[in-house]
């Protein structure tokens, strides 16, 4: 049986006021008075998204910060001539020209920027939230060793993961607060270095792969 899924694929749409307030009441809720400011540098590891200011009640004299990044997904080719038909028409073609680019997003581009950021962030003793759909840590969990995420304060990494769930009086998807797991660089190592051990390919399999591309390619007989 197929699964259907709403899934993001603009980090705008993270941007909801229960999203900015779950973080809140996670990480620093004893802040009375706080602002967020956007796009901040953070030198060789470039921009962070939003970072949450503590200041006095004349939103003055900041005195701590908090670090967030949102990550969507991504399509390989556009879905926009699908949706105009959609929009349009009422219905759109069956056969498709673009999908969802799971690897490059979390694995590629997401964890980069963890690692980048995490090591900065850590030699701030401060922390770094990233704001991603639960259905991203499910694919990572798929796809890799994810064997050093738990739930510990301590961390210097936490994911923030977000369900869209239907609202029939709204009559639209909002997010929920699905989990919440941490981790440090190490576990960050564990998750770049790509699969499971039990799902590397044998050598045999690899050679056997590379035999019948090169003879595809015409370059083996």
């Amino acid at each position: 049986m197929k699964r259907y899924e709403p899934i993001v694929v603009c980090p705008c749409r993270f941007l909801e006021d229960s999203v900015f307030e779950s973080i809140h009441n996670k990480f620093f809720p004893e802040w009375e008075n706080y602002v967020w400011v956007k796009e901040v540098n953070m030198g060789v590891s470039g921009n962070v998204d939003y970072v949450a200011l503590k200041t006095d009640e004349e939103r003055k004299n900041p005195k701590d910060f908090f670090c967030v990044e949102f990550q969507a997904n991504g399509t390989t080719g556009s879905p926009y001539p699908y949706v105009k038909d959609l929009l349009n028409h009422g219905t759109y073609r069956n056969s498709y020209t673009y999908g969802l680019n799971w690897a490059n997003e979390f694995m590629k581009t997401m964890m980069q920027q963890v690692y980048k950021k995490g090591q900065v962030v850590g030699t701030w003793n401060k922390k770094i939230v990233f704001v991603i759909q639960d259905v991203a840590l499910e694919y990572l969990e798929s796809a890799v060793d994810t064997s050093s995420l738990r739930q510990d304060m301590n961390d210097v990494i936490h994911f923030m993961t977000y369900k869209l769930m239907w609202d029939n009086e709204k009559d639209k998807f909002q997010l929920v607060l699905s989990r919440w797991v941490s981790t440090d660089l190490d576990g960050i190592n564990k998750i770049l270095a790509g699969a499971n051990p039990e799902q590397y390919l044998t050598q045999q399999c690899f050679l056997a792969n590379a035999i019948r591309k090169g003879q595809e390619d015409g370059v083996l007989k």
